[in-house]
């Protein structure tokens, strides 16, 4: 194929794309960028080839359709450091990071969210999705870290409940046991960092601390038929 020949094929599949997003056939709207990816990748580096796939995969997103979007996203992804040095790259990864985390890809969410960390050490939204993705891989330490890092960032008082539940899981009770009572100092009204704290502490023997801790998430949450069972099983104690 002649350069103009393959000039005016991509250009009408650009074209193409463009007609299914308007008609709102977001899979078929990508299946041409795809197509046009496919048939020559150094001349889709363009930015309207790029806003084009960013229109797709917000629409994809939008509508549900999370295998186009997340496919959509990794061509961004590829394309976009090509032409634009000062690009919302990291807004991408992220993005598709937490489309994996939706689509139950745990260890691709992480690889993706590990990748924002890597260039920005301060994002805490990145952080706690990486240790969101940690855990549902049952990787403790891992999350662990990725929790305390959130902390150190900024992040709201979920990471630090977060952080308590995955020191549960590791076994570390008198660090899950600072965290939780962390939580409750920023939100005292958070029965589930109470129930935590009530476990962390009678792991570690303390069973007075224990029982306060059941009872305050109890009275918070009085009708979480939870809440009461694990009030009364403090009784034995």
């Amino acid at each position: 194929m002649g350069k103009s020949d393959l000039a005016n094929t991509l250009s009408q599949l650009m074209a193409c794309a463009r007609q299914h997003l308007e008609r709102g056939n977001h899979a078929a709207a990508f299946a041409a960028i795809e197509k046009a990816f496919r048939t020559d990748p150094a001349a889709c580096r363009t930015a309207a080839c790029v806003e084009v796939l960013v229109a797709v995969a917000t629409a994809c997103k939008a509508g549900g359709d999370r295998k186009s979007a997340i496919a959509a996203y990794e061509c961004m992804i590829e394309l976009q450091p090509r032409f634009d040095p000062e690009s919302r790259l990291n807004d991408y990864v992220t993005d598709l990071g937490r489309l994996l985390f939706c689509d139950g890809q745990f260890q691709r969410a992480a690889s993706a969210f590990a990748q924002v960390v890597a260039t920005d050490e301060e994002n805490a939204f990145a952080w706690h999705a990486l240790g969101m993705a940690r855990a549902r891989l049952e990787q403790w330490e891992a999350a662990i870290d990725a929790w305390q890092h959130a902390i150190a960032a900024g992040a709201c008082w979920h990471s630090f409940l977060a952080l308590g539940q995955a020191c549960l899981q590791a076994g570390a009770y008198e660090q899950a046991a600072e965290a939780f009572e962390a939580t409750i100092k920023i939100r005292p009204a958070c029965p589930e960092a109470f129930i935590g704290l009530a476990q962390a502490a009678e792991r570690i023997g303390h069973r007075d601390w224990a029982i306060n801790s059941y009872q305050a998430a109890f009275d918070l949450a009085p009708e979480n038929p939870v809440y009461a069972c694990a009030l009364i099983d403090a009784d034995r104690l």
